[in-house]
């Protein structure tokens, strides 16, 4: 078993976790409550390149009055964004807490 440990703890990639971090990419997806009176939330998917030039995908949940403009238009027009936030790591999914989006200008 200590043999199998030792080579897990090897290949095993190091998370990054509880950090502040930002992220630039493409919304690929958009989930939110159905009924739109009590919506509160909008999660989105982002599509980035990561720190090892892979493609990574990041999800959030942002306000809903607050970033649903920002995301209907960056995802219906294919713009650029910045996600910013506290990252969290749970197995291979990358999540942004108190995440705060930006348009960018092409």
């Amino acid at each position: 078993m200590e043999r199998v440990n030792f080579i897990a703890d090897k290949y095993r990639p190091k998370k990054e976790e509880n950090i502040q971090k930002s992220y630039y990419g493409k919304i690929d997806n958009i989930n939110a409550n159905p009924d739109v009176e009590n919506r509160e939330y909008v999660q989105i998917r982002l599509v980035a390149i990561g720190d090892d030039n892979k493609k990574v995908n990041i999800q959030s949940k942002l306000n809903y009055a607050a970033y649903y403009s920002v995301v209907n238009t960056a995802f219906e027009s294919g713009a650029n964004v910045k996600l910013s936030g506290l990252c969290k790591n749970t197995g291979r999914q990358k999540w942004i807490e108190n995440g705060h989006l930006e348009l960018l200008n092409d």
